[in-house]
């Protein structure tokens, strides 16, 4: 019989007074047992509240009283007292069956909405359904209940943890793997399709969830590869394909400008690494309140309309080199970021005008230009 129909069959019109009849007395001896068995199933429930809350919060969490409410198609409500360290708008528990090898086990689901407040008065909300064993307590399973707005994106960076961005396309060499100046040349390192949404502190997506290219409320990114500056006619914006994908591979055997994916994948890593400092940042103080770079700053102070803009590959055609810039105003006006391509290595030679014949032998050096520094060698002569 339903819990709620037996309490009613067993209550009914009757009172706690002296029973009249041996039939109103078995009704209270079945009412006392009922108390005794209810008593032990909501202090069940509390448990499995109580498990839920640690998994999600951490043992040392605030422990605020949990209170048995009604059950409606099985899911028994839950709630959770007011408390200053979250707030459980929705708690709720349902016993079910869940596969253990070649078996069912009974265990409890239990749903949790929680919403903690950050710092900067930012909310954050969690959603997790556990699965605790009916029998022992022990935590089956954890899922995330909260969907995410994540974009893929072809990049130099690690594929887990906070995505860190990689020094360049490059393996690393510090330390240098000889130690000795013999020409040692780094093979290309990670490049990696990583899932991304956000990482700061209050979890602001980079990319709304109906984006189609590389422009989000931090940053907006774009190959300027033509003249005048700003994206005009001639310039290239990545697409997002399908899945929510930025996939533009590089092609390090052909030139920066062969093709418009060349443009489109140094977009992607120029957009993802300016979001990823730009959430670094955030993290250490740089917020809307202290003149961050952000299209809408989320009624957390500061001005808003001012997403840092990023050229990939500036004026290409219009031959700049060798170089990269950043205009960094107060609040409220756009930072520009120019990223120029490079020229790369340079093989120098040096002919002397003589009658003896000299001793030509290239030297690996670098030199320095008013532009940047340039790696080449030259060639030194020996009479």
């Amino acid at each position: 019989m339903h819990t709620q129909a037996l309490i009613d069959f067993v209550t009914g019109a009757m009172s706690r007074e002296p029973p009249a009849s041996a039939l109103d007395a078995a009704k209270l001896h079945t009412l006392d047992t009922l108390g005794v068995a209810l008593g032990a199933r909501s202090a069940a429930h509390a448990a499995q509240i109580e498990a839920a809350l640690d998994a999600l919060y951490g043992p040392s969490r605030a422990r605020p009283a949990i209170r048995e409410g009604v059950e409606q198609a099985g899911q028994v409500a839950l709630a959770v007292a007011a408390n200053a360290a979250f707030d459980v708008r929705v708690a709720r528990a349902k016993r079910e069956l869940w596969p253990d090898g070649d078996r069912l086990v009974p265990v409890w689901s239990v749903e949790l909405l929680s919403d903690t407040t950050g710092a900067d008065g930012a909310i954050v909300s969690a959603g997790r359904r556990t699965l605790i064993g009916d029998a022992d307590g022990r935590m089956v399973r954890e899922v995330d209940l909260v969907a995410s707005d994540s974009f893929v994106y072809r990049v130099f960076a690690d594929a887990t943890g906070n995505r860190n961005p990689l020094d360049g396309p490059l393996q690393s060499f510090s330390p240098h793997p000889t130690g000795r100046p013999d020409g040692s040349l780094p093979d290309l390192g990670p490049y990696n399709l990583v899932v991304m949404e956000a990482f700061n502190g209050p979890r602001d997506p980079w990319l709304g969830p109906m984006a189609t290219t590389t422009s989000g409320n931090n940053v907006d990114a774009f190959a300027d590869i033509a003249p005048p500056a700003g994206f005009n006619a001639g310039d290239i914006r990545p697409e997002v394909r399908a899945g929510r994908t930025l996939n533009y591979v590089y092609d390090f055997t052909a030139e920066p400008l062969a093709t418009p994916g060349q443009s489109m994948a140094a977009a992607v890593n120029v957009f993802f690494v300016t979001n990823w400092l730009h959430d670094w940042y955030y993290d250490s103080g740089f917020t809307e309140a202290t003149g961050n770079a952000q299209v809408d700053n989320l009624g957390r102070g500061g001005i808003p309309g001012d997403p840092l803009i990023a050229h990939a590959q500036f004026n290409a055609l219009g031959g700049s080199r060798d170089n990269a810039s950043m205009f960094t105003p107060a609040d409220g006006l756009s930072p520009e970021m120019r990223m120029l391509l490079w020229r790369g290595r340079i093989d120098t030679v040096l002919t002397t005008p003589t009658a003896t014949p000299a001793v030509r032998r290239k030297v690996p050096t670098a030199c320095t230009t008013r532009s940047g520094s340039r790696s080449g060698s030259f060639v030194r002569t020996r009479r």
